[in-house]
């Protein structure tokens, strides 16, 4: 196991064994990288990774088997990207503007991890590969953008009202809360679906939302819930058949509900 300390600005750090991390008040790092090459990688952050200053943390795999990824503490970093390497979060905590997976073929596993993006949260490639049944995704931030790839999701929820959101994917989710200004596109399917009061929602024009559970859209008085297709005069599709619904105080223009 290796311990560094008195790392200042360095443009970027290129690790191959078990590594903690910690701070001494002024460490600072661009771009992190941890190279897979066959074994397992236990990665530790002293102090929740609060105090350390890291914009870009890559996981990559140059060999076959390709090893893995151990996250052993929370952590906090402008960019999370994952391109190769099976990985385990272990149930540990991301604060994170952009976490991206691509074009990977071994399992990543984001247990009962919550992960808090405030810009992107991207998968390309790997149908299925990634496993985020037990985690909690918040989109937390003004301008935020989920393209889940045709995995399934246990629950993402946007968290600001004041916020511009934009699904997509083919995802399915088994429980997805919206707020503020929410644009869903392709035909992803949720289990429970929840609009909170003042948002509004927009599908684009020939798309399907799929209801499989749930759909509450209780809006108040005071702040109704608007639900639109993307474009005026043409539609968009929901369907729900089978499950409860809870609607009041609802807009409704160009949706098709069947």
């Amino acid at each position: 196991e290796s311990n560094i300390y008195d790392l200042i600005f360095s443009s970027s750090c290129y690790l191959s064994e078990n590594i903690r991390l910690a701070d001494d008040g002024s460490a600072f790092w661009s771009t992190i990288v941890f190279d897979l090459d066959g074994d397992e990688r236990d990665v530790y952050f002293d102090q929740n990774g609060a105090d350390l200053s890291i914009i870009e943390i890559i996981v990559q795999a140059t060999t076959t088997p390709s090893g893995t990824f151990q996250l052993m503490d929370s952590i906090v970093c402008s960019i999370f990207k994952i391109e190769g390497g099976a990985i385990q979060l272990n149930d540990q905590s991301i604060r994170v503007e952009t976490f991206r997976v691509s074009d990977y073929t071994d399992p990543i596993s984001l247990s009962s991890s919550h992960i808090y993006l405030s810009d992107r949260f991207v998968v390309t490639g790997g149908t299925n590969m990634l496993d985020a049944s037990s985690a909690t995704i918040y989109m937390d931030g003004e301008d935020t953008r989920f393209d889940g790839a045709l995995n399934t999701y246990r629950k993402v929820e946007v968290v600001r009202e004041a916020s511009d959101t934009q699904i997509r994917g083919i995802t399915n989710f088994d429980s997805l809360v919206l707020r503020g200004i929410v644009e869903i596109r392709d035909n992803n399917a949720v289990a429970d679906l929840v609009v909170i009061p003042g948002t509004r929602l927009e599908l684009r024009v020939g798309d399907t939302l799929f209801i499989d559970n749930s759909l509450i859209l209780a809006g108040t008085s005071e702040r109704a819930i608007e639900f639109y297709s993307s474009t005026p005069g043409d539609t968009a599709h929901i369907s729900m058949s089978s499950g409860t619904v809870d609607g009041s105080y609802l807009v409704m223009q160009g949706i098709n509900a069947f």
